[in-house]
């Protein structure tokens, strides 16, 4: 298996990757909207580092969801790849809003050629409806700092043109994986044909 993820690594440096083979020990898949239990992976994560230092994957497949949790996941991320374990992601559909953001913190990230992906500003404009004035404003000011470290950090890891980056935030520009490897640093993702197998990975626990 590891000799099939090596294979098709090498193939990717010539033209396109081919089928990523992923390691069911060691892969974890974040699906649907990310929210509170969402979090159950991040146990999955630090039980799987202690084991060894062996690659983490997740495999991403969200429209986005809470960037509260999200900044949550992603500390547990970080913490994890301090301590020398890698956190290595890939994208067979979509990981948009604060699942693309736990993508760009992976320390590796592939995607299929037409996978969709979204960074934007976060917004609860229908939160704000059932709460008072006071609420309103203070969820308003704590999303405002929210999204400027999330715009931040997309800026370190992406490097793309200022320009660019600014149209396709505040527009909510959908990409393709293809497209944003030509726009983003390049090495930010790999494209590859597929992944496999997608039926025996871990679904994170209870």
């Amino acid at each position: 298996m590891r000799l099939a993820l090596i294979l098709s690594l090498f193939i990717g440096s010539i033209a396109q990757a081919g089928p990523l083979v992923l390691r069911n020990d060691r892969t974890i898949t974040v699906t649907g909207i990310i929210e509170t239990t969402t979090l159950r992976h991040t146990r999955v994560m630090v039980a799987l580092a202690k084991i060894s230092k062996d690659p983490i994957t997740l495999v991403i497949d969200s429209p986005g969801g809470s960037a509260i949790v999200m900044e949550h996941f992603v500390d547990v991320m970080e913490g994890i790849k301090a301590a020398g374990v890698p956190i290595d992601c890939v994208v067979p559909t979509m990981a948009a809003s604060a699942a693309f953001s736990i993508l760009a913190h992976c320390s590796k990230r592939y995607a299929t050629a037409n996978a969709k992906l979204l960074f934007h500003p976060g917004s609860v404009s229908m939160m704000m409806a059932t709460l008072n004035e006071e609420s309103t404003e203070m969820l308003r000011s704590a999303l405002n700092a929210i999204n400027k470290r999330i715009r931040a950090d997309l800026q370190r890891s992406l490097k793309m043109d200022q320009r660019e980056f600014d149209v396709a935030w505040k527009e909510e520009r959908l990409w393709t994986a293809t497209e944003l490897k030509a726009a983003a640093t390049p090495g930010w993702i790999t494209i590859v044909e597929g992944v496999l197998p997608l039926e025996h990975l871990i679904s994170g626990g209870k």
